[in-house]
């Protein structure tokens, strides 16, 4: 009886260890995965930094599209044809990305992340995050990508501490078409801003006449008159044209 529970233990044992193992086996395979397509992540993008032509073609498709926060859809065919135009690459340009999850699917595998693009432009860094899907399929054995979409985040700003008093220069209404009016206000220690109809954002200042509003991709730039007081704001929303403001009371 003793030998017969020992046989029916094993045959359950043995099969559980070599699943146990399958498991382990299985994981460090897709640890391998995501180490492969994290190293093709990064020579991606620096053959973007470098315009290499010959390592933009090995890791793109030929299917491959690309989709911008504007809209716009770029073919592999036009990404090569940009890399190979004359001219330098641009040495201040660089990217860095934060937060990167791979998911596999068998022979799809989906990368998503932060992707920051940094560059010099009038002598001062421009920043200009996004948050990035890429798609990458296996054929033939070989990874490659075969599509990735670009969605805008607000730029990263940093706040300085103001006198509130430099707020009372801009506090007031500026026209806006439709009759409408846009108007900056102080709260306490805050300056406020408020269009018709529309809810009611504290502004950060970035310099003494440049503000921001956290979470949203828009700037306002006071415009100084020669006793100091702001005779016009500048609104600049995201990539749109900025729209000039005149304060009317």
């Amino acid at each position: 009886m003793k030998q017969l529970f020992f046989i029916v233990l094993l045959a359950v044992t043995v099969p559980s260890y070599a699943e146990g193992r399958t498991t382990i086996k299985q994981s460090a395979q897709q640890s391998e995965v995501e180490q492969e397509l994290l190293k093709l992540e990064r020579e991606w993008l620096d053959a973007y930094v470098r315009r290499d032509a010959a390592a933009m073609d090995r890791i793109v498709a030929d299917d491959f599209t690309i989709t911008y926060p504007n809209g716009a859809v770029i073919t592999k065919a036009q990404t090569m044809a940009d890399l190979k135009q004359p001219g330098p690459a641009d040495p201040s340009l660089t990217f860095t990305t934060e937060d990167t999850k791979v998911r596999l699917y068998a022979d799809t595998a989906v990368l998503t992340g932060r992707v920051i693009e940094r560059r010099r432009r009038d002598n001062r860094e421009v920043t200009t995050p996004s948050r990035y899907t890429d798609t990458y399929v296996r054929r033939k054995g070989r990874w490659q990508v075969v599509a990735s979409q670009l969605g805008r985040l607000p730029p990263e700003r940093t706040t300085i501490t103001l006198d509130p008093r430099v707020y009372d220069a801009y506090v007031g209404q500026y026209e806006i078409a439709g009759n409408r009016t846009l108007t900056i206000m102080k709260e306490g220690n805050a300056l406020m801003a408020q269009s018709t109809g529309q809810p009611k954002y504290e502004l950060f200042p970035e310099s003494e006449t440049r503000f921001f509003i956290k979470g949203v991709e828009v700037q306002f730039i006071f415009i100084r008159d020669d006793a100091g007081r702001a005779s016009h704001v500048v609104v600049q929303q995201g990539s749109q044209d900025a729209q000039v403001r005149r304060k009317i009371k």
